[in-house]
Order: C-alpha cells, then sequence, then structure tokens
C-alpha cells in the first residue's frame, strides 16, 4: 500500500495563491537578506576606511615632522657656517674695517669692502658697518631692506652698546619683498 501525505486545498485558487505568497516571501527575504548583508559590508569599507585615513594621516604628520627636522637641522648647520664664515671674514678685513671705521665717507674702501663681501658671500643682500656706539655707519639699504630687518638690526645695534661687542645674532628667517632671508651680523 501506498499512501500519500497529499493534502488538496479545497479550492484550487488557494492552492495559487499560497504558492506565491510563499515565493514573494522568500524573494523579500532574499532581498532583506542581501540589503543586511549590503549594509553590513558598506559599515565594515566605513570603519576600514576610516582607519586606513587615521593611519595615513598619522604617517603623514610623522613624516612631515621628520622632513623639518631635518630641513631645519640642515638649516641651521648652514647658517651656523654663515656666521663662522663672516666672524672669519671681520677678523681677515680688519684693517679695511678700522679704515672705514675712522673714514666712513671714503667711497674706495667701501667699494672695496662691498666687492670682498660679495666674493666671500655670493648671495647676499646688503651690509652694513656700526660705530664703536653701536650707531651705523651707512644705513642707505634702500628699498632692500624691510621693517623686519630694520628691527633685527636695531636690536643688534642696542646689544653692541650694552655688551661692548659681545652682541649675539639671533637668527630668524623673515620674508622680504623678494624672498625668505635671515640676517647676519658680526661685531
Amino acid at each position: 500500500m501506498i499512501h500519500e501525505n497529499k493534502v488538496d486545498a479545497p479550492f484550487p485558487e488557494m492552492r495559487k495563491s499560497g504558492s506565491k505568497r510563499d515565493s514573494i516571501r522568500t524573494h523579500i527575504g532574499a532581498v532583506l537578506l542581501l540589503g543586511f548583508i549590503a549594509l553590513l559590508i558598506a559599515l565594515v569599507l566605513i570603519v576600514v576606511t576610516k582607519q586606513q585615513e587615521k593611519q595615513f594621516q598619522a604617517t603623514q604628520f610623522e613624516l612631515q615632522k621628520t622632513l623639518l627636522t631635518q630641513t631645519s637641522q640642515q638649516l641651521s648647520r648652514h647658517i651656523v657656517q654663515q656666521r663662522e664664515s663672516l666672524q672669519q671674514f671681520v677678523i681677515q678685513q680688519q684693517s679695511l674695517l678700522r679704515q672705514l671705521r675712522h673714514n666712513p665717507q671714503e667711497a674706495n674702501a667701501y667699494t672695496t669692502l662691498e666687492q670682498r663681501v660679495l666674493a666671500q658671500f655670493p648671495n647676499f643682500s646688503s651690509f652694513m658697518m656700526v660705530a664703536e656706539n653701536g650707531t651705523p655707519l651707512w644705513l642707505d639699504f634702500g628699498f632692500k631692506i624691510g621693517p623686519v630687518c630694520r628691527h633685527e638690526i636695531d636690536l643688534f645695534t642696542d646689544e653692541v652698546k650694552r655688551s661692548k661687542y659681545k652682541a649675539r645674532n639671533p637668527v630668524s628667517i623673515h620674508p622680504n619683498l623678494s624672498s625668505y632671508h635671515y640676517d647676519l651680523m658680526a661685531t
């Protein structure tokens, strides 16, 4: 004997609509599941992207910090070398500097000094000398010297007056009309 456990719906329409309903439920369930999976993937991607962005920013910050430190160290070494070179130049040119200190209006001596400065420091913008009391002997820089430079010159001159030639020249990089630069001063 064969038994079938098949139960027919009392009305054929119910049989058809029930299978459609099951099919729609299955499709809705599949769509909801896919939507949930897509949302989950999107959330994971957002979290991973945010983490990568934070890591990238941290890496970039460290790289910038390293480059800035190295550049600063290189620039500091360059300025120290330039300052030592300027001190050496002042020692080597003592006779000419003395001559100009005693007669600041001597044009030939001034021209000679300017040529020697240019030979030693090809990128210099201008130079000046101050008297023993700290008063500038030449102050005709025209438009080459801006307000920040003039302020540094005044500070250095005041320091020379106070310290009797033990003045320090703290170097700072500042703008001018044409470029960034620094001022070196020696006694």
